[in-house]
């Protein structure tokens, strides 16, 4: 039980001296190519975000950090960058999230497990945006979100303690308040120690959470603990790492009514207590110019997925290359049969010459469910970056990729279980095909107090896979099922800016950022959907903004996010739902810009380890419908107190 990959550490120390310009002063990043490089110099669109911004606006859960960034939102639980992914029940992520380099996703639904990840472990976040399969696997179609987890230096370790108290207020007026005489509360505390001993390094960290939420019927109860532990022998590394979690949990699927929002449809409470667990072992060793790792996940849910990923990374100062083998298997834990197989081979190149910065990668995958035949195919990527009078950068990129159906998506039915709906298994699903491209230029001044990137992008999909409404001849009944879109296009354009403002004790942080997606159905397929020419559960229109103003010890800051009017939905939810389930579109024609969200936070550092916050979540107690028929938190005061 030992293998995957390798997750680069540091390039050599000659590249890193050649630079032109200070790169201590200059963000680095691993996800596009596997190997230490400027973002600057990235072929694709990258955002980085470090550790201290993880807890900045009270979250509770990795996700929550995610929904902030430029061009993603967090629809309900599933991640969608440049509007990729839309909704599909909080199945077959079209985003791969890695923890260290290796993929962290539900062995059956192929969905992110939000409250699963360590972020009390994060060292700092990167978000690739556009297809990554060659390299990373068929996920990674519509962007990578790589959450980096932390070692202590040399020179000190580390401890910190975040306990957060929280408090909703009263819902908006349109709803009925169900606690008029309570406030529900969500009580975190998380902790996180590194220490460094001779060759050894150690870390322990973890989260406990009761989260009594704001609608009846759903609630959280949550421990997680996790470590790691490394031995480092000269050019030799070892090291092992773990992460449990026991979670009991109310299921929410759908409102009551509008009116009614806060409780759950049929009055049916659905509660669950689930057990995570995974475990990384790996080797590596890292010569002068090669490095070579072998990895190793086993995640156990209701399943267990086992993964193992080799990777040899050659890096010189103006060539690098990699080249890795995976296998992952899935497994039934009460039959104990295998039911899905995914390998690949993949290997990609990375040469600077001059002012330019050229990537090509190609992997090849197979994959097999159940007892249906192989599916197998390459998949290419390529990319240039030119570098223009110091500061100006400009990127194009390609790249392709394919999405087998996860084992849910075809086989798997629910019916009053949640709520009264019914979901259907489709076993004829089809694979879905893809490919993605941008063009892109960004402006970076050498300390990083002002950056500029701007990107056009375009993603072509065949046999898109998507849930809608229809009838089930097998059954006899109506509900949801996931089918294939013969012919998909989303193109647009991403405009952001931050930086930083100084002058003597005073300093200003921004972070402001536009996208703006067309994304269009252009199959003949029979659809459901109140906009049969646009793709369900997307946003044409998303603004992200982030700002704190820092004097002295005091930081005020604010956070604002606009998520547009969603276009397209599954038309039963407003014709033949209406009358079962009422509200849905008379919410959305109270909202036709969409949803407006601003998070405030104030905060002090009262000594050198101690500091005290206060956040307030959705400050203007603005009622969102996330996905039809649930809505989103509304107002919440929390309060932070943090050692360090």
């Amino acid at each position: 039980m030992l293998l995957p990959l390798l997750f680069l550490a540091l390039a050599p120390e000659d590249t890193v001296k050649r630079q032109e310009i200070p790169l201590l002063l200059r963000p680095f990043e691993i996800t596009t190519s596997r190997s230490l490089g400027l973002v600057a110099k990235s072929t694709v669109s990258l955002e980085k975000i470090d550790s201290k911004k993880v807890f900045l606006n009270g979250g509770t859960q990795f996700s929550d950090v995610i929904d902030r960034v430029p061009g993603v939102t967090i629809t309900n639980g599933q991640a969608n960058i440049r509007g990729g992914s839309g909704f599909t029940f909080g199945v077959g992520s079209r985003v791969l999230m890695l923890v260290d380099g290796l993929p962290m996703l539900g062995a059956y639904e192929g969905d992110i497990r939000w409250h699963f990840l360590p972020m009390e472990q994060v060292q700092s976040v990167e978000v690739l945006k556009g297809a990554a399969s060659a390299v990373y696997g068929s996920s990674a179609l519509n962007g990578v979100i790589h959450l980096q987890t932390l070692w202590a230096s040399e020179k000190k370790p580390i401890h910190r303690v975040w306990v957060q108290n929280g408090m909703f207020d009263r819902p908006p007026q349109e709803h009925v308040n169900l606690f008029p005489n309570d406030r529900r509360m969500t009580n975190a505390v998380s902790w996180v120690s590194a220490q460094k001993w001779k060759k050894w390094d150690f870390v322990l960290g973890g989260q406990a959470l009761k989260d009594e939420s704001y609608r009846n019927s759903d609630f959280a109860n949550r421990l997680r603990g996790n470590a790691k532990i490394r031995y480092t022998n000269g050019r030799f590394q070892a090291g092992v790492s773990a992460n449990a979690m026991r979670d009991s949990a109310g299921v929410f699927f759908i409102w009551k009514s509008d009116s009614m929002a806060l409780t759950q449809y049929m009055d049916t409470t659905v509660s669950q207590v689930l057990r995570y667990f995974t475990l990384d072992p790996y080797v590596q060793y890292n010569g002068k110019f090669w490095r070579h790792a072998l990895k190793n996940r086993v995640f156990y849910n209701l399943n267990r997925s086992e993964l193992y990923e080799y990777t040899s990374t050659y890096q010189k100062e103006h060539f690098s290359a990699v080249f890795g083998a995976f296998h992952q298997k899935n497994v039934n834990l009460f039959r104990d049969s295998i039911h899905s197989v995914n390998r690949a081979l993949f290997g990609q190149l990375s040469y600077s010459w001059k002012s330019f910065a050229f990537q090509g990668g190609v992997r090849y995958e197979q994959f097999i469910n159940l007892n249906k035949s192989p599916i197998s195919a390459p998949v290419f990527r390529g990319g240039v970056n030119y570098r223009w009078k110091e500061n100006h950068f400009f990127r194009a990129s390609w790249g392709q990729g394919f999405r087998s159906p996860t084992l849910i998506e075809m086989y798997v039915k629910t019916s009053n279980n949640t709520g009264g709906i019914n979901i259907f298994p489709n076993p004829t699903l089809r694979t879905e095909f893809a490919h993605s491209s941008e063009l892109g230029y960004r402006y970076e001044k050498e300390n990083q107090s002002f950056v500029f990137d701007a990107a056009v992008f375009f993603q072509q999909y065949r046999d898109m896979i998507e849930f809608s409404y229809g009838f089930n001849f097998n059954s006899g009944l109506f509900g949801f099922g996931a089918t294939n879109i013969s012919k998909a296009r989303i193109y647009g354009f991403d405009v952001q800016a931050k930086g930083f403002q100084s002058a003597g004790k005073w300093r200003l942080d921004y972070l402001a950022g536009v996208t703006r997606t067309e994304p269009l159905n252009l199959g003949t397929d029979t659809v459901t959907s109140t906009q049969w020419k646009y793709l369900k559960y997307r946003q044409k229109w998303l603004g992200r903004a982030d700002l704190q103003l820092t004097y002295g010890n005091w930081m005020l800051g604010g956070n604002f996010r606009w998520n547009g009017f969603m276009e397209s939905i599954d038309r039963p939810w407003v014709e033949q739902l209406a009358g079962t389930i009422p509200g849905i579109q008379a919410h959305r024609e109270r909202h036709p810009n969409g949803d407006f969200l601003l998070d405030v936070r104030l905060k002090t550092q009262l000594n050198s380890a101690w500091s005290i916050g206060m956040v307030v979540r959705n400050a203007l107690n603005q009622s969102v419908m996330m996905v039809p028929g649930s809505l989103g938190p509304y107002r919440q005061f929390m309060l932070q107190l943090i050692w360090e």
